[in-house]
């Protein structure tokens, strides 16, 4: 036999008896209100806010970026809010970018995937991995890679790591077989 249907009002008075607030009870918390759903554990971004994301970080508007993302103006808030990639000051957003993300570097003679937080880790990996690709590729100009000589980034459990700038060990690792350069880098939520 079918389940009779719930009520609004029936919804909303559970809603209250359980403490909620009313828009917590509908299923639609406010941004300053806390989500009755579970929080979503280490997973990966999806594409849609990825997308949104990149164009939240090029023209800092939220409406406009979560409508080329294709997500609401609301959901894009909650995650810029919830996993502190900005804060709002008024109306003004301010980028203060904490996301996981998990990528590929050379370090200690070796290639490792590591998860850094924010975008400047993230972003000095990717040169210096545009660096070794440039070695690879014309081995006598070692001019780019010398700008990474003791540069250091820190990973989420706060080692810090050098990375690689020995030539000859990168053209090694280049010649032990497999790509090198696998496409790995994910934004971890």
């Amino acid at each position: 036999m079918a389940r009779k249907r719930e009520s609004y009002s029936e919804r909303i008075a559970r809603g209250l008896a359980r403490g909620l607030t009313r828009s917590q009870a509908r299923g639609h918390a406010r941004p300053s209100e806390r989500s009755i759903r579970a929080p979503r554990i280490e997973q990966p971004l999806d594409r849609a806010l990825t997308t949104a994301l990149r164009a939240f970080r090029a023209t800092n508007n939220a409406t406009y970026a979560a409508k080329t993302g294709h997500v609401s103006r609301e959901r894009f808030s909650r995650f810029l809010r919830e996993q502190e990639v900005a804060v709002r000051h008024g109306r003004k957003w301010t980028i203060t970018d904490n996301l996981v993300r998990e990528t590929t570097a050379f370090i200690g003679g070796r290639r490792v995937v590591i998860r850094v937080r924010g975008f400047d880790a993230a972003s000095t990996i990717g040169q210096h991995n545009s660096a070794v690709r440039n070695l690879l590729r014309h081995p006598e100009d070692l001019s780019p890679l010398t700008l990474f000589e003791g540069v250091r980034v820190t990973d989420t459990s706060g080692r810090q790591h050098i990375l690689e700038t020995r030539p000859n060990v990168l053209l090694r690792l280049s010649a032990s077989g497999g790509s090198i350069f696998e496409t790995v880098y994910r934004i971890i939520v």
